[in-house]
């Protein structure tokens, strides 16, 4: 699908909706449940937005194509807004929990 005038954005954003979806289901697979469905797709909303403003037929091929990659990029943005805890803090907890886990493996208790 590309993006032509025979198109209106509203259209294609009926079309792309099932996309967003599926982007936001494939992400909030790998989040803990106090991150909402709707909240991933609000915020997917905004990168097909986003892509329909910034789409430049010259550079793409293809339309879905750059809009998958703009609503992933946008719930990824989204979640990063609302994460509490840095990267660094985030890889050095986990670290922490995989060591817990290894002596309590090695030790036999906690």
């Amino acid at each position: 699908m590309t993006v032509t005038n025979a198109h209106s954005q509203k259209e294609l954003v009926k079309q792309l909706l099932p996309l967003v979806h599926k982007v936001a289901a494939q992400i909030s697979r790998r989040l803990p449940p106090h991150v909402t469905f709707d909240d991933l797709v609000g915020a997917g909303l905004l990168g097909l937005a986003a892509a329909l403003n910034r789409f430049d037929p010259e550079r793409a091929d293809k339309f879905k194509g750059y809009a998958e990659y703009r609503i992933r990029g946008e719930i990824l943005d989204e979640l990063r807004r609302r994460d509490l805890l840095s990267r660094d803090a985030r890889t050095e907890r986990k670290k922490v929990q995989q060591t817990i886990q290894d002596l309590n493996a090695k030790l036999g208790r906690e």
